[in-house]
């Protein structure tokens, strides 16, 4: 059975793997949240991703900037779209 940090782990895992497959930086992904009037300075935005603490909103918010404005998925598919 998964533990509580194994869940943490994994959220945190996603969205670095998503985010080397696309070359993204934690620059890159504030950038792109700035771009939505999201405001997270890089460092802090890193330690947040890393500690797989990061709200429902702001797993969204750094998909979409992620795979880009282009991507259209249904919300239904969004843990398939990670």
């Amino acid at each position: 059975m998964l533990t509580e940090q194994d869940w943490l782990n994994r959220v945190s895992q996603v969205v670095e793997a998503e985010m080397a497959r696309r070359g993204m930086t934690y620059d890159t992904l504030a950038k792109g949240l700035g771009d939505y009037g999201i405001t997270w300075a890089p460092d802090d935005l890193e330690k947040t991703i890393r500690s797989g603490e990061l709200s429902a909103v702001l797993l969204i918010q750094c998909r979409d900037v992620i795979l880009g404005q282009d991507h259209k998925v249904a919300e239904a598919d969004i843990l398939d779209a990670l």
